[in-house]
């Protein structure tokens, strides 16, 4: 009798949160209310989910240098590019991981005269602005190779093989060694515009952002 009460509680129990889990919604929110959650949340907070939608950036010739406008690009600024990214990390204190790695592997940081200040200013350890136009607010995140479950490229509607415009695109890719110098494994940092996050799952919420 006892082991039968037992194996119904624990089957109530799972059901009762199944049932829980199937009533927490996505909420469908504006940019603006985005603002407002992100600029709230000032701890660590992990395994984030995001889907991104922007532009990809390209040469509008293909070199210009040497050839001027004789090869246009017939993809310029019409290729969008959509990701969905799990597992990444906001909230985190840039400052203090970077020396507890230097700590760790035992390097004296050099100072750099020639190293650019941020152009970004804190608002929460999860959200920044633009120093220069304090309007454009940016999620701020840490990912890694894992995190990307899916990149796909738009182009008038459809998708597109980036092999297609490669020889167009411009090199966005951060180089963290450049700015954390000496260390063997580097940190990433990375920020996204509010304004290309389509989906975000922060702290066991989903938002669809319109």
């Amino acid at each position: 009798m006892w082991i039968t009460l037992f194996i119904y509680s624990n089957f109530v129990l799972v059901y009762t949160l199944f049932l829980w889990e199937q009533t927490i919604k996505v909420m469908n929110i504006y940019k603006t209310e985005l603002k407002d959650i992100l600029s709230g949340i000032d701890i660590f907070v992990p395994n984030v989910g995001l889907t991104t939608l922007k532009k990809v950036k390209m040469n509008k010739y293909l070199d210009f240098k040497t050839s001027g406008k004789s090869n246009p690009n017939p993809y310029y600024d019409q290729v969008s590019i959509e990701q969905r990214l799990s597992n990444i990390q906001t909230g985190f204190d840039y400052i203090g991981q970077l020396g507890r790695k230097y700590d760790k592997e035992g390097i004296t940081p050099i100072e750099n005269e020639d190293k650019k200040e941020s152009p970004y200013q804190l608002v929460s350890k999860c959200l920044v602005f633009l120093k220069s136009d304090p309007t454009k607010f940016y999620f701020r995140y840490q990912d890694h190779e894992s995190s990307y479950l899916d990149t796909k490229y738009i182009f008038e509607g459809n998708s597109i093989e980036k092999v297609m415009f490669q020889q167009y695109l411009i090199d966005t890719k951060t180089d963290y060694s450049k700015y954390q110098n000496g260390l063997e494994n580097t940190l990433n940092y990375k920020v996204i515009s509010l304004d290309h996050i389509k989906r975000i799952k922060i702290l066991k919420q989903e938002y669809t952002i319109l």
